[in-house]
């Protein structure tokens, strides 16, 4: 492979869920394969070996015609510079992701899209038409579970099977860290003499955080809530945490999380907890696993494939609210089988989620 080969990751959504970390390491690891790499998002980055062009849009009420002129001239900029292969993240499938895709395709370039949620999380709206015009373009599509992948290959029929790669979601193990666990406490206005059971993460109705409140009831530690809201009041929320005599035991932090915010947040938390009723890959429970957290997850497949039950995790069943109170219990134990699960779970990081492998994969690939 020619050492001038060159791609282009364009992601629209960037720091606003966390994406910003997987561009950077991808683009990285994709450079030391040789690769020129320019990111196209909604951040900027002051390392001079890492080119990004940012685009900020979500403030702009003239959003969509404005991400229309910055596809655009994204694309003409692509060609003019003989960048080839584009990369480009998929969450909900939308009239916009269509008409760059097919942009991409009408120039000839080869299009790897990184396929998120093969059901999108944010509606009930049957959106497999518009997903299936999407996947309909692109060169190749990434996922980053088997369980995604089945999911894919069934929805449509087959369709995708030939040009569906398997890829884990890489780990975040070189997240900077630059606040001790006692300055965590202090920022936050938390206890040191508590302990503490995380609930990170966008709070949307398939993330099941109504089955960890009824779950914390009898715990021997608080809750921490970190996230914003998506699509749903925090009002029902409230209601069981009065429900369950929790409210001086429920420290609320509901809306956007910068990333110095989130190490604070990892720093002072003693377990994690993702309950969710569905899910194809989450970025939170690499990030735990990451930091080297404890983690209690539901019993989704996805899931499942990464977090072995008492090997480098628990898992509970899906929705059971006394099976999840256990697991909460078992995990907040300081044991010595405890230290080792969460301990395998971040050597799990470095070999089963590496970025260098993802970009070998990625390689082979555009061939």
């Amino acid at each position: 492979m020619s050492m001038e080969r060159k791609i282009a990751i364009v992601d629209p959504v960037g720091c606003k869920a966390g994406l910003d970390h997987y561009d950077r390491e991808l683009a990285a690891s994709l450079r030391k394969q040789g690769f020129s790499v320019d990111i196209y998002s909604n951040f900027s980055d002051t390392d001079e070996e890492l080119r990004v062009f940012p685009f900020r849009f979500w403030r702009n009420p003239l959003l969509i015609p404005t991400l229309y002129l910055i596809y655009r001239r994204l694309i003409a900029r692509c060609v003019a510079t003989n960048i080839r292969t584009i990369i480009c993240h998929l969450f909900h499938a939308n009239k916009i992701d269509l008409w760059f895709l097919k942009r991409c395709k009408q120039f000839n370039l080869y299009t790897i899209v990184i396929l998120h949620d093969v059901e999108s999380h944010l509606s009930n709206t049957d959106n497999d038409q518009k997903l299936d015009e999407c996947l309909n373009q692109a060169t190749q599509i990434i996922v980053h579970s088997q369980f995604s992948r089945a999911e894919l290959v069934a929805k449509f029929n087959k369709k995708y099977e030939g040009n569906t790669v398997t890829i884990p979601h890489g780990h975040f193990l070189s997240l900077p860290t630059r606040t001790s666990r006692i300055e965590a406490y202090k920022k936050l206005k938390l206890n040191p003499n508590k302990k503490y059971v995380l609930f990170f993460g966008m709070i949307k109705p398939t993330k099941g955080l109504d089955v960890l409140i009824k779950a914390m009831k009898d715990q021997n530690a608080d809750l921490i809530i970190a996230g914003r809201l998506r699509k749903q009041s925090f009002d029902e929320f409230e209601q069981l945490i009065s429900e369950n005599n929790l409210r001086d035991r429920v420290h609320r932090f509901v809306r956007y999380i910068s990333n110095d915010e989130r190490d604070l947040f990892f720093k002072v938390a003693d377990l994690i907890v993702l309950p969710y009723e569905k899910v194809y890959q989450s970025g939170v429970l690499l990030m735990a696993m990451s930091y080297g957290l404890p983690v209690v997850v539901s019993d989704l497949l996805p899931f499942r494939e990464i977090v072995q039950h008492k090997i480098n995790g628990l898992v509970f069943k899906k929705g059971d609210v006394g099976d999840l109170s256990e697991k909460i219990m078992e995990a907040l134990l300081k044991t010595e089988e405890t230290e080792s699960r969460a301990k395998r779970a971040h050597d799990d990081m470095k070999t089963n989620h590496s970025w260098d492998d993802f970009a070998d994969k990625v390689k082979g690939m555009i061939g």
